[in-house]
């Protein structure tokens, strides 16, 4: 089907003429795959989808932003000290851990020398690294569905994902987070950060749109992953957030009574005020699930 060529909003129509074209493939891409996933009603069927698009996306758009910034070292290397940093406090020498949504596995070999094991999981191989030369306690797994963690149960102490669950289709995030619930121990915990929907859209659609159109197929806010961890069993959801170089662990009730407020307003006030640093603060983070 052909479509018309999306217009970039104000802020963004000084970008050149080679900057344009690129986003704009992207999102051409991004929206039709997009579009095939959210209109196949079949969860097993959508499994396979999310392996065989994410591999064919990156193919055709070997300069995309992820696959350059995977070859930045250094930009690498301190993104993978500040996550270590951030993870220390929950991890320690005996601790079985699984990041999910890996992409270049740099954290997942990063935590290697921090941890009794740990498990890279992603959908796509062209990101991934080569497998010669890993750690002993590292290693990769390709999820064909983008929902199954094929390892035993009560078995990793964290499990860890970052910018995944807005990926997933609304029924593939309810499978998914009862997934990671089963891998984890008793009182393990699922570390997680996503794209408050306040801020957003935070996929390609930024430069057209003000909601997702993307790969970005749900973005979230407090009170919707508030009900949707607790829905599979989670026992305890707190958002942890950092003021003034420390670490505060608020209870979700926070941020969720903060949203209600904000939904009143019309989209460009309630973005302007989320964005504030006192409500940034207290509305993005990290989640923390305890099973």
């Amino acid at each position: 089907m052909r479509r018309d060529k999306p217009q970039f909003k104000k802020e963004y129509a000084d970008l050149s003429p080679e900057q344009q074209k690129n986003i704009i493939q992207q999102y051409e891409l991004e929206v039709e795959y997009a579009e095939i996933l959210k209109n196949t009603s079949n969860s097993a069927e959508r499994g396979r989808l999310y392996h065989e698009l994410y591999d064919k996306y990156f193919k055709k758009l070997p300069a995309h932003p992820l696959l350059l910034r995977s070859k930045d070292k250094k930009y690498i290397e301190e993104k993978v000290k500040r996550t270590i940093r951030f993870l220390y406090p929950y991890i320690n020498p005996s601790t079985h851990f699984m990041e999910i949504g890996s992409g270049d596995c740099s954290l997942t070999i990063g935590l290697s020398a921090h941890v009794k094991e740990v498990i890279g999981v992603d959908v796509s191989e062209e990101i991934m690294p080569e497998k010669s030369g890993l750690p002993e306690n590292v290693k990769f797994y390709v999820s064909r569905d983008g929902t199954t963690l094929p390892f035993q149960q009560n078995y990793f102490h964290i499990a860890y994902s970052n910018q995944l669950i807005e990926h997933l289709h609304p029924d593939d995030a309810k499978i998914h987070v009862m997934n990671v619930r089963q891998i984890l121990t008793k009182n393990g915990q699922y570390i997680f950060q996503t794209p408050h929907m306040f801020f957003g859209p935070h996929d390609v659609s930024v430069f057209f749109h003000n909601t997702p159109v993307g790969f970005h197929l749900t973005e979230y806010c407090n009170f919707e992953l508030y009900f949707l961890l607790k829905k599979v069993g989670f026992t305890k959801v707190n958002l942890i957030t950092g003021i003034k170089g420390r670490r505060i662990s608020l209870p979700i009730i926070f941020p969720m009574v903060i949203e209600l407020v904000l939904f009143w307003f019309p989209h460009s006030l309630r973005k302007y005020l989320s964005l504030l640093t006192p409500l940034r603060k207290c509305l993005n983070g990290h989640i923390i699930a305890v099973k």
